[in-house]
């Protein structure tokens, strides 16, 4: 039976291209890098781990209790990156020995922690700052009493439903309990870095904090309001005199910024893998 003409065709220019869908391959095999993402709960771990999985934006908190290995093959161009696996982890105090084998695993980490624990201001300064008639200040107020309203939970405060009304008889308590949340958050970080640091001298590795939830800070000082450079450089000092186990030199691979929405989202995922990139 005589061989039907198409067939040496599809041989010819079926050979390029399967060798090039192989070479594709194996170079996102050897290329492609596996991320660890760090930090204890509430940080936005799984935001930052979606998004990059998915280029979706997570607007519901998703509690993480166990690890997860996501598969995400997608490079990113601004950044000049392949991303091909992420570790999100779990930030939960028993699962934190899984951290230090990711990471050798791993070719990168991110470590997350919440930019407007570190900053300082006080509970009736923030509430000020969202107690305005402006939409996006509004929700951005609804996702901090959520996240505040679950370490409340946690840590026994009395009252079923928080009520943040700053002439209420539970501020003072209120307040108090957001104190000592800012410290916890503080403890915690230097905790991670102390084991963090003795990890990666055993196993180098490039790691990029990410300061999330820095939308929830009023960038206030003396009656004017700290923009770009001024309000970055104040944070990174504020950092480093609260958490000394993180080098200056650590401190030059950091991103600050919200989460709220795609595109603040985007800029913060964007800016650390850039910083993951560079030498």
């Amino acid at each position: 039976m005589p061989i039907p003409l198409a067939v040496p065709f599809v041989i010819i220019i079926g050979g390029p291209i399967l060798y090039a869908i192989l070479w594709r391959k194996i170079w996102k095999y050897f290329h492609g890098k596996t991320i660890c993402i760090m930090g204890e709960r509430f940080v936005g771990k799984s935001v930052i781990a979606n998004f990059i999985q998915t280029g979706l934006y997570q607007e519901e908190y998703n509690r993480v209790n166990s690890e997860r290995k996501l598969k995400v093959s997608k490079k990113f161009k601004d950044a000049k990156i392949f991303v091909k696996y992420l570790y999100d982890e779990s930030g939960a105090d028993d699962q934190i020995n899984l951290w230090e084998i990711r990471l050798k695993d791993s070719d990168f980490a991110m470590y997350l922690f919440r930019a407007d624990l570190i900053y300082g201001m006080e509970l009736k300064d923030i509430i000020r700052y969202f107690n305005v008639d402006d939409i996006s200040l509004k929700k951005k107020f609804k996702q901090f009493t959520i996240y505040f309203g679950m370490y409340l939970k946690d840590t026994g405060f009395p009252y079923e439903h928080p009520d943040f009304d700053i002439n209420g008889e539970q501020f003072e308590k209120l307040s108090m309990f957001y104190d000592n949340y800012k410290k916890r958050s503080v403890r915690r970080i230097r905790d991670d870095f102390c084991q963090i640091n003795d990890w990666i001298k055993k196993s180098p590795k490039k790691i990029v904090l990410v300061g999330t939830h820095a939308d929830w800070i009023p960038w206030h000082e003396k009656g004017s309001m700290l923009k770009g450079r001024d309000m970055f450089d104040r944070f990174k000092d504020e950092l480093l005199t609260k958490v000394p186990e993180i080098s200056r030199q650590m401190a030059n691979r950091l991103v600050i910024g919200g989460l709220d929405g795609f595109d603040e989202t985007e800029s913060v995922v964007i800016q650390a893998l850039k910083l993951l990139k560079e030498n």
